[in-house]
C-alpha cells in the first residue's frame, strides 16, 4: 500500500507540509541527480518536510569498481555524500556497508 507515498520531480515542491515527515527514504537515486542545478531545493525541501531530529535514509553504490551500475563519474563517495547532505542542517548519525553499496542515516537539525 502505496498511499502515503509522495511522489515529486526534483525541481518542484514537495506536496506535503512542513514537518511532517518522519522518514525519508532514498535508495540509489541521489547519483542521478544533476546536484548542481537540482540539490538545493532537493535538500532544502526535505528538510523542509522532515521533522526535526527526523531520518533521511540514502543507500548508494559505492565508488569502486563494479560489473554494474552508474559509470564511475557520477557515483558518490560517503565523503562526498556527507558534505553535500550537511550543508542543509542534517547531520550524520550513521553508516552501514552494504558489500557493494552503502547506506548513510542523517538527522534533521
Amino acid at each position: 500500500d502505496y498511499s502515503d507515498t509522495i511522489f515529486t520531480k526534483v525541481k518542484d515542491k514537495i506536496r506535503s507540509d512542513d514537518k511532517t515527515c518522519d522518514v525519508c527514504c532514498s535508495c540509489t537515486v541521489i547519483h542521478g541527480i544533476d546536484l548542481s542545478k537540482y540539490g538545493k531545493n532537493l535538500f532544502e525541501e526535505l528538510h523542509r518536510i522532515i521533522k526535526m531530529k527526523g531520518k533521511l535514509s540514502i543507500i548508494e553504490i559505492k565508488k569502486v569498481e563494479t560489473s554494474f551500475g552508474p559509470p564511475m563519474e557520477i557515483r558518490l563517495s560517503p565523503d562526498e555524500l556527507k558534505k553535500i547532505i550537511t550543508e542543509f542542517k542534517f547531520r550524520q548519525i550513521s553508516y552501514t556497508d552494504l558489500d557493494s553499496f552503502y547506506m548513510m542515516q542523517f538527522e534533521a537539525i
